[in-house]
């Protein structure tokens, strides 16, 4: 693992310091990013679409790779990014071009290739057998690692007791928990919870409840939703209960899809009474319809926040969030087993600190009861 704030065979490691949206046909984000040595940030132009697929986010950690775009560090580890010989330094100007071209025309291979060598090392874990070990994050905080079913869960007691909070996060970013964790104890410090923290393998697909055509690029969403749903029930819910407590209550958090699927979850079974859907993709097809024919099944209290940004985007699919989130908001306020829900708006657009809205929300939650 990459040490923060250092270099791996001299290629920068910078952190993303701000985002804001650029008014252009095709939906553009501008980074603004800084290095230790640097008095200025330097600006990083990419495609709002390719910045969502890579979840880049204020705080994270980047590389500026050949295309002039930025990498999470997992995700340029795990390409290759980082290796002892750096292909730029054994060549020319004038052939620097074609290996940039090269290395885009190699770039999804190498992603596909990483998946599923990914696929094949978790599959060597027995389906049924739990794998528990001790993960540290910085100087200070421990969480428990909990492999089940091919998903890496992290786990951390903040006081005694209290409800258990489930927080469906992204595959390849392991810096985000730590930053989760930070952004809780400034919330949250005073309350009792059990904090986990479960990694999926496929976000557009684990996270979509139905399959959708895609939305951007050219990954449609395959609709793995109810399969880790199921998962949750039947495998890491009870193994939390049987080593933590079974009188807990259950919330459950989640931020763009894994919102959406927190709300949904919430529509299909009965064993959340908490749930967060910061920033959820209320755009999703077909949403509008569904929540129209279901009532939610445990009584509950759900906090739904959006940024104030988000709907402005030229995607039309994606511009829709608002109205249908404020529309969520209304069904909520009418469902009989919602004990409080709120809604609130945030400054900026979706890419803004997920985990300190998602902290916010957790706030709220916990002060409802």
């Amino acid at each position: 693992m990459i040490e923060e704030n250092k270099t791996m065979n001299e290629i920068p490691i910078y952190t993303i310091i701000k985002i804001e949206a650029e008014e252009t046909e095709i939906p553009m984000l501008t980074f603004y990013v800084k290095e230790d040595s640097m008095d200025e940030p330097e600006e990083i132009s990419m495609e709002e679409l390719t910045a969502y697929d890579r979840n880049l986010g204020i705080g994270d950690q980047v590389i500026i790779g050949p295309d002039e775009t930025l990498f999470p560090l997992d995700m340029a580890e795990n390409l290759g990014m980082f290796d002892e010989i750096d292909p730029l330094s054994q060549m020319s100007e004038t052939d620097s071009r074609q290996w940039q071209m090269e290395w885009m025309d190699n770039y999804m291979d190498a992603l596909e290739e990483l998946e599923d060598s990914t696929t094949r090392e978790q599959a060597k874990i027995h389906e049924n057998k739990s794998i528990k070990s001790r993960k540290i994050y910085g100087d200070e905080l421990f969480m428990q690692k909990l492999q089940i079913k091919q998903k890496a869960c992290y786990i951390e007691q903040n006081g005694s007791g209290g409800p258990i909070i489930l927080w469906g996060m992204y595959p390849h970013r392991g810096n985000e928990i730590a930053h989760m964790w930070d952004c809780l104890m400034e919330a949250v410090n005073d309350q009792d919870f059990l904090f986990c923290a479960f990694q999926v393998i496929d976000w557009n697909a684990d996270f979509s409840p139905w399959k959708s055509p895609a939305a951007f690029g050219d990954e449609d969403f395959k609709g793995n939703g109810p399969k880790t749903l199921q998962w949750l029930m039947n495998d890491l819910i009870p193994e939390l209960k049987a080593d933590y407590g079974v009188d807990r209550e259950i919330y459950l958090i989640g931020y763009s899809l894994a919102g959406l699927f927190a709300l949904w979850a919430a529509y299909e079974t009965d064993i959340f009474s908490a749930i967060a859907s910061c920033s959820g993709s209320l755009w999703f097809e077909q949403w509008d319809e569904y929540v129209l024919h279901h009532q939610i099944k445990h009584e509950s209290n759900i906090y739904l926040s959006l940024g104030g940004k988000e709907e402005k985007t030229k995607n039309p699919v994606m511009a829709r969030v608002g109205d249908r989130t404020r529309t969520q908001e209304r069904i909520l306020r009418n469902d009989p087993k919602v004990k409080q829900t709120t809604l609130e708006f945030n400054s900026g657009g979706h890419f803004a600190d997920a985990q300190k809205r998602l902290a916010k929300a957790v706030k709220w939650l916990l002060e409802c009861t």
